[in-house]
């Protein structure tokens, strides 16, 4: 892995455990990486469970989304059309319908101290 992969894979692990609000409040609205990292080391605790949740499902698909639809297309001729569905759509989509559906959107991610 790179320093860039390095650096965009921290920065997007605060979003994806619901620690953005916390973050900002410590270290303002522009962190560095190392600071970044050295939150969410200290309050990898006081992750939203549900938006890990959500998030590591939608990871779950978009990475598996490409294997399944080329065995699907491979398999059978009445599948082929499947291999035209972006799995981002699908995530979206699904994603979207299960916050409405779930009140995903009342669910606020916790307070963390200071």
């Amino acid at each position: 892995m790179t320093a860039v992969g390095i650096t965009i894979f921290i920065s997007q692990l605060v979003p994806i455990l619901g620690l953005e609000q916390g973050l900002t409040k410590q270290h303002g609205a522009s962190s560095s990486v190392v600071e970044k990292a050295t939150y969410l080391v200290t309050h990898f605790g006081h992750a939203h469970r549900l938006t890990m949740l959500v998030s590591a499902a939608a990871f779950a698909v978009l990475v598996g989304g490409r294997a399944v639809k080329k065995l699907l297309a491979r398999r059978e001729r009445r599948w082929r059309w499947v291999k035209f569905v972006p799995e981002v759509l699908a995530v979206v989509v699904v994603s979207t319908c299960a916050s409405l559906s779930s009140s995903f959107s009342a669910s606020a991610p916790p307070q963390e101290p200071h």
